[in-house]
């Protein structure tokens, strides 16, 4: 491979959305205490449409194009720091490019930092990248799993967490999920069929993705949106108790569920949890968004609320028929757990649960892996149209070929 070769960057327009490829030199120059990384591949998801949906906040908005983050595999090719050598493989949230030049702080055993001042402080874990090396939980063959589930499954079981030492607010014998095709939304009905508790998994999604959310076997029922709430399931058991965990992030769908548990008949809805933004688009403008959050009673002029978990949103309903908005982020959470547990403890307990989560997840997706400049742009533009089945595990590189990847890897690996 020469040195010479350019460096290519996926962008996005904030005019259109679409994708636009940026060629620019390979960096050549590395800093004090900076490294050199190659971005081998990165895995798409949702999250990475809710990521640019929040970025076209009028708070947030860049002013032609933005780059969206991607939680992805790299190999160190040049450091100028004393504690990472050359032919580190690492894992992290890095841009979609070729090759990425990082600053570091807080270089440790298993981890280390890149300096975003930017974020507030509470969102080190997406500065966090992760010394393969190092990894109790890191194993080869299972890198494509790692970026694809790794971050949402993590979600997804503090999520759980979180409600299971609430007592799942009383006892609530009924999980309604939103989006429960969406990988967010399964591997949180995933983790809450795991907890061992009492309870029937409810899952919502659309009319063509019913067949592969029964299929995963995580849900005691499944149900599309437009006829739900003509099933037995939500027809006159007013004794039953139930938990909406939003992973969809639909306003519409949400008053929808609101108001049909304002009934005397229909059960009581204990807890509306808000854990994504499935349905968000960015083809959709951010005051369309806003009308239909504006439903729930949300301020249209601040930043969306991520940062207050379990904080209950202000509603214009009557608070004592409707309950009102809560918002989980993990890292708030997991900073109280990590006072309540002790550090190895909670080492233990994600190197056991990934690995029952690898062992069980087989089958779920197939994965489709996309190589090459002109490819990862096509894919792009089809999911950004909605083309995305919820049966494929996306991994992305802009390099052109998985051999090539594999022989460069080897060659700075032999350094270590």
């Amino acid at each position: 491979m020469s040195l010479r070769d350019p460096n290519y960057t996926l962008c996005v327009s904030r005019l259109t959305s679409e994708p636009v490829v940026v060629r620019s030199p390979k960096p050549t120059h590395v800093p004090d205490h900076h490294i050199l990384i190659r971005v081998d591949r990165f895995a798409f998801s949702a999250n990475n449409i809710t990521n640019q949906v929040l970025a076209e906040h009028p708070h947030f908005r860049h002013k032609t194009h933005g780059v969206l983050p991607f939680w992805g595999f790299a190999t160190v090719i040049k450091s100028s720091h004393s504690k990472i050598e050359v032919g580190e493989r690492l894992l992290g949230f890095f841009a979609p490019t070729r090759y990425l030049v990082l600053p570091l702080s807080d270089v440790g055993e298993v981890s280390m930092y890149i300096p975003r001042p930017h974020l507030p402080a509470d969102r080190s874990i997406f500065s966090k990248v992760v010394r393969c090396k190092s990894d109790p939980a890191y194993q080869p063959f299972t890198e494509d799993l790692m970026m694809l589930y790794r971050p949402l499954f993590w979600a997804s079981y503090w999520c759980e967490d979180w409600l299971s030492c609430s007592d799942y607010r009383g006892n609530c014998e009924n999980l309604l999920v939103s989006s429960a095709s969406s990988k967010t939304g399964y591997l949180f009905a995933y983790c809450a069929r795991n907890a061992d508790r009492d309870i029937r998994l409810i899952g919502l999604t659309s009319k063509k993705h019913v067949s592969f959310t029964k299929h995963l076997g995580l849900y005691d029922e499944v149900y599309d949106y437009d006829t739900f709430l003509t099933t037995k399931t939500f027809q006159s058991n007013p004794g039953r108790k139930w938990i909406y965990v939003d992973v969809n992030g639909n306003a519409a769908l949400t008053t929808k569920i609101h108001k049909h548990f304002s009934s005397d008949y229909t059960g009581t809805l204990a807890a509306s949890i808000s854990l994504g933004l499935a349905t968000k688009s960015p083809i959709v403008a951010w005051e369309q968004q806003l009308a239909l959050d504006a439903q729930l009673g949300a301020d249209p002029t601040l930043e969306p609320n991520f940062h207050v978990m379990g904080q209950k949103s202000s509603c214009a309903n009557d608070p004592d028929i409707w309950p009102q908005r809560e918002q989980f982020f993990t890292p708030e959470w997991l900073a109280v757990r990590k006072k309540q547990m002790d550090p190895t403890e909670i080492c233990a307990l994600a190197k056991s649960e990934w690995s029952r989560l690898v062992q069980d997840c087989q089958g779920w997706v197939e994965m489709e892996q996309v190589y090459g400049i002109d490819g990862v742009v096509k894919a792009y533009e089809r999911i950004l149209h909605g083309d995305v089945a919820p049966d494929k595990g996306l991994i992305w590189s802009l390099w052109d070929q998985e051999a090539q990847v594999q022989a460069d890897n080897m060659m700075y690996q032999t350094r270590l």
